[in-house]
């Protein structure tokens, strides 16, 4: 910026500025002391937005971003006071409202006290610049998180570049030490540098990449993995000039190399080593690898069996046993386990024991098997020689321990069970001391136990509590015997969790309490029997059956209760028994008061102690008294078909007679108030033999009824059986029998109780399945009167139907009349009308004034609409239902002859008519074709102004009918006027505006429901119309 006193642009040194002013693609400006453009060049407008005017109305503090306002001012007043201003940067706003960054540059003058000064657009260099330095950033952060270090070395001068995280990965301190190719070397582990050094000659040497892994050794001793690479840029002439590359750490990834290469390779010695088969496939049953005794077996190498599966390798069978037993392991995710036979290649046998279990990937999900086969050939031969061994062999998932006495009883062996048993490890337990596991187990009491048992063969057993590493206490049984090994004596044994064998006895007498429980608590009676025939045991449901009490029972003999069958037969049956395992029969049993019931006997036979016969005894009144009601139900429906309610109430009093032994029945009607009743019906047997009185249909209040009705006060069923004794009855009318017992129910109807059903005078006391099957039978009558009730109301409703549909038919038929001799006789004054009208315009022509000629003018239109009106009712009357049988329609000719027909007014509006097949149709060519054409014409008709219009006639089956749509671009039709648009007569367009009478949608419907379909009206995407309707299709 320079400053001057004064601004002339005449001035000859002003006038050479003004000339740079138009040519210089900078920002130039001349400004006064007090902040506001004198001069601005031509760029200013270009890249701000503004007009010159404006930003020389305002002080230019207005354009710059507030931020920036301080910094400003502080330039300016350095700028007064002789410091010149290099590349300050501040943000201008543009028209548009963003920012650009201005670099400014001007020096002090000291004779002008206006301001000079030049500026240049650095806005993009500003965000290249912030893009390079974020870049730069996540570059520093990605090879920090990637422990990643950058190298530079000029190879005449030695000069090497060493970034930030190549001192960290080196584990030195940047102060201390000044990067050379020397000091690399040293930082080199001494088994890597050689290899180091000549890596890289070789690499400038061949003018190829340098590429190694190697260790480096800090100061402290600790080693570290990192991998360099790198590549060398060249003179012309071939000269090596400079190397550059990167050092990443890899210890990590190197160490995990290592350390599976080494599992690896001890994994196959074991493999190798075991001499038990071990293979391993993948879920496929393809085999992808093995150990050596596995290939012996298969007879060939481990490469030969890879990506091959049984089926590949053996023999049929052979397989097929092999694949059962893998599918079985893979079902059930779980480890498998079996024994097979198999043949070696040179033809020895041998029995081995596989075991199978999964392995998972890291996703869990089971990708193969790993199988171990051992051969158990000779354990099988010994397992019945040496029991000890075969009990080894058998019991090896047992937990196995070993002491030594010479090392004060400490533990120096345990297997997996042992340490599963103790919830540790193995190596937590060896070294421990026993009573650790038992306080019992002091050296005092282990000192005696080894006195005991040194020098015998017997093992001794002995019983503790085992106290495992989470603080639980498990119940054991641990065996002890004295073995000698390398001249060192040792107590081992088995130590045998019987937790679950406590649980198992605890369970097995909550058991047998549980079934002589479920047993006493039963709904049938229950024996246990000897081998005599001799009661053993009852329960009380048998006892309660049968009249007798359980110390009653104990000791009888079954032909005590048996009614039906001898002494003899009895044993027999039992021998029946015996041999078949269970039984089971019907028979007859004998109470403590005489009397006889049904049985049925279910008998199992068990030779625990000695022979035990073991009999459940069901009562067979229940099952008896089910199958007579059913058979009730069935008859009842029958009686109800006739719908004579008054036969089906007497049979249900007959039947419920017949079930409960009974000679009176009875069945009131309760009224709905529940406060009066009626008296519906007797049975057969009161009306002939038992009761005289007369009262059918007579009403009784409720309060007044007898005891009968006090099932209805209660709202239960009610027996009596001493009615002579019963306190408070009232007497009986005349005629009436007399009653000894009484039993009535209350049956439920919609609002309360519908009726009152009893029973009288059976020669036993009314007990609760009397009780229980007149409330079925009540329930039985209740649904078939309801039943009854709904099929006379829906035959009335039919006939009242029948009557409505006759009705209807009858008026339909006289308004077709009517509509048909309408139209036929109105056409003929239409007709005259129309002449006489114009004729007496024609004759007056020129002897009317205008108003007069217009009035006539009215009077011919309207008898024209009128005709047409006629026409047009006449076409839709013959559009009725037709008796004539319908016919095959090819609906894609019946288009063809509308495009046709239609052909003139087409062409004339310019339209388009397009579709696709339509197929054919049962119905009346001719009406099909009217239906058409109205449905065209209307598109025609009814077109948009300002766009020619599209027409598009489609098809699409829908089951058994065929729907068409009529689409256009027209004026559309709104959706509440759509529906109305089907009636007679009915327009959406007046009259003046559009030629009609209304009478096309109309005939449309008519057409389409004479044949059984639907036509509608909806909205489209070109802002027109589309008409849908249905036709059947032909067959």
């Amino acid at each position: 910026m320079v400053m001057a006193d004064s601004f002339d642009p005449q001035r000859p040194d002003i006038a050479g500025i003004e000339r740079f002013f138009q040519l210089s693609s900078d920002l130039l400006c001349v400004a006064d002391p007090e902040g506001r453009f004198l001069r601005l060049s031509e760029s200013w407008s270009r890249l701000l937005g503004y007009e010159t005017g404006e930003l020389m109305s305002r002080p230019f503090m207005d354009f710059i971003h507030s931020d920036d306002h301080a910094a400003t001012a502080a330039v300016l007043g350095g700028l007064r006071n002789g410091r010149p201003v290099v590349d300050f940067v501040n943000r201008y706003r543009t028209r548009g409202g963003d920012y650009r960054h201005l670099c400014w540059r001007s020096t002090p003058a000291d004779e002008d006290g206006l301001i000079f000064a030049v500026a240049r657009d650095v806005t993009d260099d500003m965000l290249q610049r912030q893009r390079m330095e974020r870049q730069e950033r996540q570059l520093a952060e990605a090879m920090r998180l990637g422990r990643l270090g950058f190298w530079d070395l000029e190879i005449a001068s030695g000069s090497l570049f060493w970034s930030s995280q190549i001192f960290a990965l080196f584990g030195l301190d940047p102060a201390g030490l000044s990067p050379s190719y020397d000091a690399f070397l040293d930082m080199i582990h001494p088994d890597d540098r050689e290899a180091v050094n000549r890596a890289y000659r070789v690499s400038v040497a061949e003018r190829t990449p340098y590429s190694i892994r190697h260790r480096l050794r800090w100061k402290d001793g600790t080693v570290r993995w990192v991998e360099e690479r790198g590549e060398t840029i060249y003179a012309g002439d071939g000269t090596p000039l400079r190397s550059i590359g990167t050092v990443q750490d890899v210890t990590e990834e190197t160490l995990s190399r290592q350390h599976l290469a080494a599992e690896q390779t001890r994994l196959r010695a074991i493999m190798d080593t075991i001499p038990d088969l071990v293979f391993i496939k993948d879920s496929q049953f393809r085999y992808i690898g093995c150990n050596r005794p596995f290939e012996e077996f298969a007879g060939r190498s481990e490469a030969e069996m890879l990506n091959r599966d049984d089926f590949d390798l053996f023999a049929p069978e052979t397989a097929r046993f092999f694949r059962d037993h893998d599918i079985a392991m893979f079902r059930t995710g779980a480890a498998h386990r079996n024994e097979e036979w198999v043949t070696y290649p040179d033809g020895r046998r041998f029995l081995l024991d596989t075991m199978k279990v999964p392995f998972h990937d890291q996703s869990g999900h089971v990708v193969g098997l790993v199988g171990i086969s051992r051969d158990i050939t000779e354990q099988a031969r010994l397992r019945g020689e040496v029991d000890f061994l075969g009990t080894l062999v058998n019991r090896s998932a047992d937990p196995i321990y070993c002491i030594a006495p010479d090392r004060g009883f400490a533990l120096v062996y345990v297997n997996d069970a042992a340490c599963a048993l103790a919830g540790t490890g193995r190596n937590d337990l060896i070294g421990a001391a026993m009573s650790r596991f038992d306080p019992m187990m002091t050296d005092e009491w282990l000192s005696a136990l080894w006195r005991r048992i040194r020098g015998t063969t017997t093992p001794e057993v002995i019983a503790a509590s085992f106290h495992r590493a989470d603080g639980t206490v498990v119940p054991v049984e641990i065996s002890t015997s004295h073995i000698r090994h390398d001249d060192e004596d040792y107590i081992a044994g088995w130590i045998q969790d019987i937790s679950a064998r406590r649980a198992a006895e605890r369970a097995l007498r909550e058991r047998e309490a549980l079934y002589r429980a479920s047993i006493e608590a039963s709904a049938d009676g229950f024996w246990q029997v000897d081998q005599t025939g001799r009661i053993l045991n009852a329960n009380s449901t048998y006892a309660a059956m049968s009249g007798y009490s359980l110390d009653e029972l104990r000791g009888m003999a079954i032909p005590d209760l048996e009614a039906m069958e001898s002494e003899a037969d009895t044993t027999a049956r039992m021998e029946r028994i015996r041999a078949a395992g269970s039984v089971t029969f019907e028979s007859r049993h004998r109470r403590k008061d005489g009397s006889i019931w049904d049985v049925e006997v279910t008998c199992l036979y068990s030779d625990v102690e000695g022979g035990r016969y073991f009999a459940f005894l069901r009562d067979l009144r229940r099952r008896h008294r089910a199958d007579s009601l059913l058979k009730a139900r069935l008859h009842l429906s029958e009686v109800g078909r006739s719908g004579d309610i008054g036969v089906l109430m007497t049979e249900v009093l007959d039947t419920a007679e017949r079930l409960t032994a009974s000679t009176i029945g009875f069945l009131h009607l309760v009224s709905p108030d529940q406060a009066s009743l009626t008296l519906q019906a007797w049975s057969s047997n009161t009306l002939a033999h038992m009761c005289k009185a007369e009262g059918q249909g007579l009403h009784y209040p409720v309060d007044e009824a007898g005891t009968w009705a006090d099932c209805l006060r209660q709202g239960r069923a009610v027996i009596c059986n001493d009615y002579p004794a019963l306190p408070g009855k009232r007497g009986l009318p005349e005629g009436h029998a007399p009653i000894t017992r009484m039993l009535s129910v209350p049956v439920p109807g919609e609002h309360g109780f519908a009726a009152i059903i009893g029973v009288g005078n059976k020669a036993a006391d009314y007990d609760q399945d009397d009780l229980d099957i007149v409330a079925e039978l009540a329930s039985i009558a209740m649904d078939i009167f309801n039943w009854v009730k709904a099929e006379q109301a829906q035959k009335a409703q039919e006939r009242q139907m029948q009557r409505t549909i006759a009705d209807l038919t009858d008026s339909n038929a006289e308004l077709e009349r009517f509509a048909q001799i309408a139209a036929h006789d109105l056409q003929e004054p239409t007709r005259r009308q129309v002449l006489f009208a114009q004729l007496l315009r024609r004759k007056l022509e020129n002897r009317i004034d205008e108003e007069t000629g217009s009035y006539l003018g009215f009077i011919v239109d309207d008898a024209l609409r009128m005709r047409a009106m006629v026409q047009d009712l006449a076409a839709y009357s013959e559009t009725g239902r037709s008796a004539r049988p319908r016919e095959r329609v090819d609906l894609d000719r019946v288009m063809q002859d509308v495009a046709n027909a239609l052909g003139q007014e087409i062409a004339a509006s310019g339209a388009r008519l397009s579709g696709t097949s339509l197929g054919e149709v049962s119905g009346y060519r001719s009406r099909l074709q009217l239906l058409l054409v109205n449905l065209v014409s209307n598109s025609l008709r009814f077109r948009h102004p300002e766009r020619p219009p599209c027409i598009k006639v489609t098809a699409r089956p829908e089951g058994g009918w065929l729907e068409l749509a009529v689409a256009d671009n027209g004026i559309g039709i709104p959706e509440q006027y759509r529906a109305d648009l089907f009636s007679v007569f009915r327009r959406l367009v007046p009259q003046q505006q559009q030629a009609g009478t209304g009478m096309g949608l109309a005939q449309c419907r008519r057409i389409v429901e004479d044949l059984g379909g639907r036509i509608w009206i909806e909205g489209n995407g070109d802002g027109g119309t589309t008409v849908k309707l249905t036709l059947p299709r032909a067959d």
